[in-house]
């Protein structure tokens, strides 16, 4: 006879003479026939299909016995738990989905990461997240690509840097080499005027001389100014008294 509570949960069971345990459950069943067909009850979760449906009892199958008190039967004592048992396996693979989609984001940023440590500016997370963990990967990228701009313009900046000291640098040894020929310039030009100095003291000494010179010679025409006149007083004289002795 069909338990009550089967025929509860399976209402067209009432219609359908001649369904056996073995119809309903399965496998399960030679375990529970074995177990009361001894006198012993058989205590689990057992799935339930008929027609296409499925439910899910728990309790426990306990022998019936005649009146010799041989087993000439079951009842089954227990509840349907089928909401409770699907709530269950739908948490679950919610919890096992939501490791995984925490697992493939952890290894996504683990390896985003130490690409970075590498030196890796361009580390991007480019696998597909849970939606959860979009708002992460899209930060992270975001992160990465700014960090990514900031050091390319202090690159930039050092290049520019570099450049210019370049620059400073070749000017400062054209400086010090214009100031090598400006000082060996000057050093011609102290001697040129060392040279200029010397002849111009060498032209006053010739001066001072060639007016020594004309000084004695002035002296000395003074001198010979005076036996001029001398002789010719007495050449005058000599005359005047060459007329007195004529006379």
């Amino acid at each position: 006879r069909v338990n009550d509570i089967f025929a509860e949960r399976f209402p067209q069971l009432r219609d359908a003479p001649g369904v056996s345990l073995a119809d309903l459950i399965g496998v399960q069943s030679k375990p529970i026939i074995d177990n009361v067909s001894l006198g012993q009850s058989d205590f689990g979760k057992y799935t339930l299909r008929f027609d296409g449906r499925e439910r899910i009892l728990n309790g426990n199958f306990s022998p019936l016995r005649d009146m010799s008190g041989n087993p000439s039967g079951f009842v089954f004592i227990g509840a349907d738990v089928t909401s409770t048992e699907k709530a269950i396996a739908q948490v679950k693979a919610e919890t096992e989905a939501a490791k995984k989609a925490q697992d493939d984001v952890v290894g996504a940023l683990t390896s985003a990461l130490s690409r970075l440590a590498d030196g890796d500016l361009s580390a991007r997370m480019t696998e597909a997240v849970d939606a959860d963990y979009e708002k992460l990967r899209d930060r992270f990228n975001s992160s990465v690509s700014g960090l990514d701009t900031a050091i390319g313009g202090v690159l930039e900046n050092a290049g520019s840097i570099l450049g210019e000291a370049s620059n400073i640098s070749d000017a400062a040894g054209d400086l010090s080499k214009r100031t090598e020929q400006q000082a060996a310039t000057l050093e011609h030009f102290a001697a040129a005027l060392a040279q200029l100095t010397a002849s111009v003291a060498s032209a006053a000494e010739g001066a001072n001389q060639a007016h020594d010179v004309v000084n004695t010679a002035r002296q000395n025409a003074e001198t010979s100014g005076s036996v001029v006149r001398e002789a010719v007083e007495a050449m005058d004289e000599i005359s005047s008294s060459s007329e007195q002795i004529s006379r």
